[in-house]
């Protein structure tokens, strides 16, 4: 009797999750382009008279603008998509279907960018080698540098949309009692890694709100403590998601929700700036939130 409560109290969420999201892996590649030199830390080891191992040489093999450009978008691409999804599981986030089509755009003009400067750092390539010859002295190794076509095959950006698995998908002609029992304990490893995806929007959302508290402190001549114009718009953005990845319907996260939004509506930088009644205002808000929001085990 106790299995089977535990099964179907399982079962409910699993169910729920694969109509209203979808599984999403990013993978980006960039080549970085810098490589360790030993014989030259060897060398600057000795010539500093220190200990064998305590020096690191990297080499900077190219100084290109669109390698630079390809690096900043990775970042900006992983920064999205962690923006929009709730991690799962090693990799695989979960997706609101609602962001599906935007999110999917989004990232194919990402891609879309990555080729372009690719593109136009494979053509200046052969020219950025002839530089590093001239200025890299006797640090320069030919050795260290692919050829044009070895270079693009490091360039790599896939982005891969599957369906949320469900227990029913053991199927075939596996006994039934042994398709029950993987059914079971796919359910209970589903249900699982749904809680640490809930975790982590919990988790995600108290960083921003404590910086928050932390910088609506007045300085001791009543000035605001200085702070960035992305202030209230860092909470702004984990209370969006707290609407797109409640995938539990957690009343207590739509309830957080509500009150941020209220607290928040309105609520400017430059206002905060300006006004200390409302930073002060402000932040007793942002405390009496911060203290009741569910403990995480902290």
């Amino acid at each position: 009797m106790n299995t089977y409560n535990t099964v179907a109290t399982l079962a409910t969420p699993t169910l729920s999750l694969s109509s209203c999201a979808v599984l999403c892996s990013l993978s980006v590649g960039i080549p970085s382009l810098e490589v360790k030199d030993t014989a030259a830390a060897s060398e600057l080891t000795t010539a500093k008279h220190a200990r064998e191992g305590r020096a690191k040489v990297i080499k900077k093999l190219v100084v290109s603008p669109h390698l630079a450009a390809c690096k900043q978008i990775e970042g900006e691409i992983r920064a999205y998509v962690r923006s929009q999804t709730a991690s799962y599981d090693r990799g695989r986030d979960l997706l609101p279907n609602t962001k599906l089509i935007d999110v999917k755009n989004t990232v194919r003009d990402f891609f879309g960018k990555l080729a372009h400067h690719r593109e136009l750092f494979l053509q200046d390539y052969p020219a950025q080698v002839a530089r590093a010859q001239l200025e890299m002295g006797d640090l320069f190794d030919e050795g260290d540098y692919p050829s044009v076509h070895d270079l693009r095959s490091k360039f790599r950006w896939t982005f891969v949309i599957e369906p949320v698995p469900e227990s029913t998908d053991f199927r075939g002609t596996i006994e039934e009692d042994i398709r029950k029992e993987l059914s079971e304990m796919y359910e209970a490893s589903t249900q699982t890694r749904l809680q640490q995806a809930m975790q982590d929007v919990w988790e995600r959302l108290m960083i921003p709100l404590r910086n928050m508290s932390a910088r609506l402190v007045d300085k001791d001549n009543g000035k605001p403590t200085g702070f960035q114009g992305s202030l209230v718009q860092n909470v702004l953005d984990i209370v969006e998601i707290m609407r797109t990845c409640n995938f539990t319907n957690d009343p207590a996260m739509e309830r957080v929700r509500m009150e941020l939004r209220n607290a928040l509506g309105g609520v400017t930088v430059d206002g905060l700036k300006a006004s200390a009644p409302l930073r002060a205002a402000t932040k007793t808000k942002i405390d009496n939130i911060i203290n009741n929001i569910p403990s995480l085990g902290w």
